[in-house]
């Protein structure tokens, strides 16, 4: 896989940078570290956003911002004229095979355009350089640490590049989820249904079997359709009047409305007309009696038993409004790291609920809602598969008697979600008081139909009976094979659905064993290195840290395997925050050299904040030595973002001459406003910008760099002759650090003079005591620490230059090749 050194940076228009037609640019060594350090809102901040929104097409921390307070209008620096930002990315392939040049642009529309005179396809190239551990941040190690273990885990994923497979599982687990499923596919609903069906099935074939004892054909095989069919109209044929017009021997020839027509004009009165339209009724009412009052009944006992749950969990939320709270609570603890026993509303602190911390029962009260969600889901899916639904709806069409349609109440009710406890036992009242009006109905039809009956001649009763069954044979026969023609499409559904589950599920398992197998082979061969960068870091081998991967899941535990002289412990709870964050560099180091990601270079910013003085050093020469490039053929181009004073010092040192591989920048100028300036540390770039400034009229500029040229020559010094200094130099950045160092320069010198053994020439000790020193403490030391330095005018600024030279070659000598060298000390040559 080719990879991507990251070679110049570009910044117009964006953020805190302004520099309208003058670009700040960082030419970024690739084998070397590459620091760069500034005051704070000197622009630090607003080059890691830049690369953030190049390669990930946001910033990151944006995204924790409130809709309201418009992130989007933050992007363009806003003292540019143009409303526009630019930024240009210069890329190397790590085989020198090809050189890119990328220019990203926002609008203050909002809109961005990447374009490239070089490359295809630009914006992919950009989304394939980014991954979890590209840009790294202190809140991206606090994320990492306090994080739930899946969180954690998926994290972990994409840092060691399995971040399509993540993806993949996580979109699997969401399909055979058996809520989503019942979501998406209706399960549950045509479980029911076929369900439903099974029972309508059975009933309508013990009706047929009843209707044969009626008409003496008991005997007859439920299976051979023909053969019933023919016995059957031949008991309608047996009758005298029917003889002539029955001539088919299938049910659907039969037009049985003509025999009782037929029956009419026969035996014709009103009276049979009554009896005929009376039983055509009772034979409806009988369709729609329940196939089983257990089975409704059960159906309707668990409708009640959600109803009351979610009544339950409705009082234990508040309602909606909380909803929206919580939701907003949780992104707060999560998104920003808020500590997890704070309120985010009114900050009182130290919340604790039976035990647990108050982010613990925010996540419990939106459980409740999510539950709340599912719940009306379940409700209304049970009601719509009601098996009594159907039934119901037909009722109010044979209902002499006025009542209420329960169906279409329950319907408004459930839809509107305003379905309690009280109104859902009105329903079910409503349910029972229908099936009671049928029945009575039915009851008060067959005493009607009794009493017509014993008015009416026994051969009349006698015929309307067989064609009622015969008739009622035939709808059933065909109501039979509708009903197991649907059962079996709906058996076929909840099948496929079954084998989609089961290979979804199966799929799933597969991809988490081989997922998880994986990871668990990466944790072990990162193992030594986290252990070994983390010792280094913290300067201690009695803390053992260890990453363990769950077995068929993708939490990632970080525990200790030692932690002085006791075992087995987790991390996160115990260690110390400069510890925790410790242990996560350790792991994003020792992935991302193991994982070899396509961008070849990592940027941190800041992430020392919470290390102390020996912890931070620790960490860059860790970076130094054993990540970076400068000394890892196999590494990272490191670029490093601080605005920490120590290690300014540490970088300055590092550039200005003790490594040939460090490249350390200095931000100045004005920002946002004006023009951000990066200044390239190492005594000749720093000189020759200091000396072309001046002599552009850029005095201000000049001024400012002064001072760092001035430090550097001095540490330069302090370094080469290994001159005593007090400690708290090494710790302070304020205007007097450098009067101080050349105290005690001055003195180390007097004393090894006076104990006469100073190595200096008399030429050199009368210079520095007597010239330049006082030159430099007088017109240059004396404006710095009165805050009076850009009253200095550019001739006088271009003089000083020319004495800080004077004063390190002051302790030079020359060798026998005529080569300028310091002295080793001031008492050894």
């Amino acid at each position: 896989m080719k990879r991507y050194f990251l070679r110049q940076i570009e910044i117009e228009g964006f953020r805190g940078i302004n520099n309208e037609n003058h670009p700040l640019k960082l030419k970024i060594a690739q084998d070397k570290v590459c620091s760069i350090f500034a005051p704070n809102a000197s622009g630090k901040s607003s080059i890691f956003d830049a690369l953030c929104f190049s390669f990930k097409s946001e910033i990151s921390r944006f995204k924790n911002i409130q809709n309201k307070e418009n992130p989007g209008e933050y992007y363009i620096n806003h003292f540019h004229s143009t409303g526009r930002s630019a930024i240009r990315i210069n890329l190397q392939a790590d085989d020198s095979s090809e050189t890119v040049d990328i220019l990203i642009q926002k609008e203050r529309s909002g809109e961005r355009t990447v374009t490239s005179p070089n490359h295809p396809e630009p914006e992919e190239l950009l989304k394939s350089l980014n991954h979890d551990g590209l840009m790294i941040d202190y809140d991206l190690f606090r994320s990492f640490i306090d994080n739930r273990p899946l969180e954690r885990g998926r994290s972990f994923s994409m840092l060691i590049g399995l971040s399509k497979i993540s993806a993949l599982k996580q979109r699997l687990d969401a399909l055979s989820n058996t809520k989503n499923i019942n979501t998406d596919h209706n399960y549950d609903t045509l479980k029911t249904k076929h369900q439903a069906k099974q029972d309508e099935y059975r009933k309508t074939r013990d009706t047929i079997i009843e209707t044969l004892g009626k008409l003496e054909l008991a005997h007859l095989d439920l299976n051979d359709i023909p053969k019933l069919e023919y016995q059957a109209i031949s008991v309608l044929k047996n009758i005298s009047i029917f003889k002539d017009i029955l001539t088919e021997n299938e049910f659907k020839h039969i037009d049985f409305d003509n025999l009782i027509n037929v029956l009419k004009k026969t035996e014709g009165s009103k009276l049979q007309t009554e009896f005929i339209k009376k039983d055509n009724l009772k034979r409806e009412i009988e369709r729609v009696l329940p196939d089983s009052i257990d089975i409704e009944a059960g159906q309707l006992e668990e409708l009640a038993k959600l109803v009351e749950s979610k009544q339950n969990l409705l009082k234990s939320t508040l309602g909606k409004e909380y909803h929206t709270l919580y939701k907003a609570a949780k992104k707060i603890f999560e998104d920003l790291s808020y500590p997890k026993t704070t309120c985010p509303l009114c900050e009182s602190a130290d919340l604790n609920f039976e035990g647990a911390p108050l982010y613990d029962s925010v996540l419990a009260k939106l459980d409740s809602f999510e539950r709340i969600d599912q719940t009306d889901k379940d409700i209304k899916r049970l009601w719509n598969s009601f098996t009594g639904r159907g039934r119901h709806l037909k009722i109010q069409s044979l209902l002499t008697a006025h009542s209420i349609n329960a169906i279409a109440e329950g319907d408004f009710m459930i839809s509107s979600e305003k379905l309690d406890q009280e109104s859902f036992m009105s329903l079910t009242q409503k349910l029972q008081a229908t099936d009671k009006l049928i029945l009575e109905q039915q009851k008060q039809l067959n005493i009607d139909i009794k009493e017509i009956s014993d008015k009416l001649p026994a051969s009349i009763t006698d015929t309307v009976q067989k064609i009622t069954d015969v008739r009622k044979l035939a709808e059933d026969i065909a109501h039979l094979a509708k009903v197991r023609d649907e059962g079996i499409e709906l058996k076929m559904q909840c099948e496929h659905i079954e084998r989609w589950k089961e290979f979804i599920s199966t799929i799933s398992s597969q991809i988490t064993q081989a997922e998880t197998a994986l990871s668990q082979v990466i944790c072990s061969e990162i193992e030594e290195d986290t252990r070994n960068f983390f010792q280094r870091i913290i300067n201690s081998n009695r803390v053992i840290p260890s990453l363990k991967r769950a077995t068929n899941k993708q939490d990632l535990d970080l525990v200790l395997d030692s932690f002085f002289s006791t075992t087995n412990l987790y991390a996160s709870p115990l260690l110390s925050e400069s510890y925790r964050n410790a242990f996560a560099v350790s792991v994003y180091l020792a992935a991302l050299i193991r994982s070899k990601p396509k961008a070849r270079f990592l940027i941190l910013d800041d992430v020392t904040s919470s290390f102390d003085a020996g912890n931070q050093l620790s960490l860059i020469e860790l970076l130094f030595s054993d990540i970076s490039t400068a000394n890892n053929p196999n590494g990272l181009q490191i670029i490093v973002l601080s605005h920490d004073g120590l290690l300014k010092k540490y970088f300055n040192t590092q550039a200005s001459g003790l490594s040939e591989k460090w490249q350390h920048y200095e931000l100045g100028g004005v920002a946002p406003e004006g023009r951000v300036t990066a200044n390239l540390i190492g005594n000749d770039n720093l000189r020759s910008k200091i000396v072309e400034s001046l002599q552009a009229g850029e005095s201000n500029l000049g001024a400012l760099l002064m001072r760092q040229y001035l430090e550097l020559k001095i540490m330069e010094v302090i370094k080469k002759l290994d001159i005593p200094v007090p400690l708290d130099i090494a710790l302070r950045e304020d205007s007097r650090m450098i009067s101080d160092c050349l105290k005690a320069i001055n003195s180390h010198i007097q004393l090894t003079h006076q104990a006469n053994i100073c190595v200096l020439e008399q030429q050199q000790l009368d210079a520095l005591q007597n010239t330049v020193i006082p030159s430099i403490m007088s017109n240059y030391l004396s404006h710095l620490e009165t805050n009076s330095i850009l009253s200095i005018n550019n001739q006088t600024l271009l003089g000083l230059v020319t004495r800080i030279d004077e004063f390190s070659e002051a302790f030079k000598y020359t060798d026998d090749k005529g080569v300028r060298k310091y002295y080793k000390s001031l008492t050894k040559v």
